[in-house]
């Protein structure tokens, strides 16, 4: 149905986040520097955002997973009693 409205544009972005020790983490951000600029938002038409984060823009499914790759790379990984 979708292929028959041409007329319909739409942009996708991805973000990508963790939450560690209390801090939100923006893992598609090369610099941490930006990454302390993050700030969770409350609105009353949209809901809960997070201001600040990360938004790539992506076009076709291989986009999305370099995005999950960039991310995984920057996650933080340590042993803890529970995962160990």
């Amino acid at each position: 149905e979708i292929d028959k409205k041409s007329d319909i544009e739409f942009t996708l972005k991805v973000s990508y986040l963790e939450i560690y020790n209390e801090e939100i983490l923006d893992l598609l951000c090369p610099s941490r520097e930006k990454a302390s600029q993050i700030n969770i938002r409350e609105d009353p038409k949209e809901g809960i955002k997070i201001v600040g984060l990360t938004e790539k823009t992506v076009v076709v499914a291989l986009d999305t997973v370099s995005c999950l790759e960039q991310g995984n790379n920057c996650r933080t990984v340590a042993s803890t009693a529970m995962n160990s």
